[in-house]
């Protein structure tokens, strides 16, 4: 014969005593789940201040990198107006006429006899001499000289034009003025 259970607690102490079961399971269970969310909440919390952290950092990065570029910028602004300076200078020391050149070969070709007493330039290429020579001959074998290559002067002139030539009675010299047209570039 099977054996039977005999309880012999009342029916409702049962129920007492299960639903003491139960609220324990349901206070267990609230107390595990305030401690899952205590623990997300800090967990959450620490996210959230690294990720303050890491963009706090990044915004740091951000400016010195910022600042970086602009100082290399500022220098290249500054290399390019030097390289237009540059390239500025170079022209101008191209175009840049050498009239000490000028002085050197008139002096080489002038002979003893003949007296500069002005000399002026003109437009680009043109050069305007007055002076005073002994003879008709010693004024003609100037400008010979003047275009005579061995001398210099026919690197730099192109032709010399007498522009006028009287002989002074009272000194018995000849007054002369005369253009000399230099090459392009001549004086370069």
């Amino acid at each position: 014969m099977p054996e039977s259970e005999i309880n012999l607690l009342p029916e409702e102490l049962k129920e007492i005593k299960k639903k003491e079961e139960v609220k324990s399971s349901v206070g267990n269970l609230a107390l595990a789940f305030l401690g899952l969310s205590v623990l997300l909440s800090v967990i959450s919390s620490g996210i959230l201040i690294q990720l303050k952290v890491s963009e706090a950092s990044v915004k740091s990065s951000i400016t010195t990198e910022t600042q970086k570029i602009n100082d290399l910028s500022s220098i290249q602004n500054a290399a390019n107006r030097t390289q237009l300076k540059i390239a500025a200078l170079s022209t101008i020391i191209g175009s840049q006429k050498h009239y000490s050149l000028l002085l050197e070969t008139l002096a080489k070709a002038s002979p003893v006899d003949i007296s500069v007493t002005s000399l002026s330039t003109y437009g680009d290429n043109n050069v305007s001499l007055s002076g005073t020579s002994l003879s008709y001959q010693v004024l003609s074998k100037f400008i010979t000289s003047l275009l005579d290559p061995s001398l210099g002067g026919g690197k730099i002139f192109s032709s010399v034009d007498i522009t006028s030539a009287s002989l002074d009675t009272v000194s018995g010299k000849i007054r002369f003025s005369i253009t000399i047209h230099v090459k392009e570039g001549g004086l370069s």
